[in-house]
């Protein structure tokens, strides 16, 4: 059960992640910036036999545009999940980077470590953990004016272990908006 709500959750915060992933670069003395700043905000809701629950996600970052095909920054995520029968919150943290292979086509990159704890309310059992993963992946931009783009894209972590990993699936859908790339 535990790791069927650590799943559910996990795919909640990484889908609400991925929905926003606003970059905008900042215009100083008429020279775009090279940082990008964005990140995504996510709300969720479940239910059915194991009992209604909420979740909530936040994941900030930060990026510098080293030139024009590469982008490197620290990317983050927090995120709390409370039921009638458990509460889970994980953070995590992390470096990433895209590399454009085309002006639409990248290639990405991202370590992020996760620390979560995890309490079942009926047998009264507390687990904290934490847990690396190592997510590979591409993905493409279509445009949607000079400076937004629609980003979509496939991660998978390749440091996943099926009968180990707190996540259900080392595969993540990426599909977000981008500004000022």
């Amino acid at each position: 059960m535990k790791k069927l709500y650590c799943v559910v959750f996990a795919w909640a915060a990484g889908a609400a992640s991925a929905q926003v992933a606003v970059s905008s670069p900042t215009v100083r003395a008429g020279k775009e910036s090279r940082w990008t700043f964005g990140g995504g905000i996510g709300f969720g809701l479940s239910g059915g036999s194991s009992g209604y629950g909420t979740s909530i996600s936040i994941s900030p970052r930060v990026g510098y545009l080293a030139s024009p095909e590469l982008e490197a920054g620290l990317m983050g995520s927090a995120g709390w999940a409370s039921g009638k029968y458990y509460s889970h919150s994980m953070y995590g943290v992390g470096p990433f980077a895209n590399y454009y292979v085309l002006p639409n086509l990248f290639l990405h990159a991202d370590y992020r470590h996760y620390f979560y704890n995890w309490k079942d309310k009926v047998y009264d059992y507390k687990t904290d953990g934490d847990e690396g993963t190592l997510n590979l992946g591409a993905g493409y931009n279509v445009r949607l004016g000079n400076k937004a783009a629609l980003q979509v894209g496939a991660y998978y972590n390749v440091l996943y272990k099926k009968d180990s990993s707190i996540f259900g699936s080392g595969f993540t859908p990426v599909f977000g908006v981008v500004f000022g790339i």
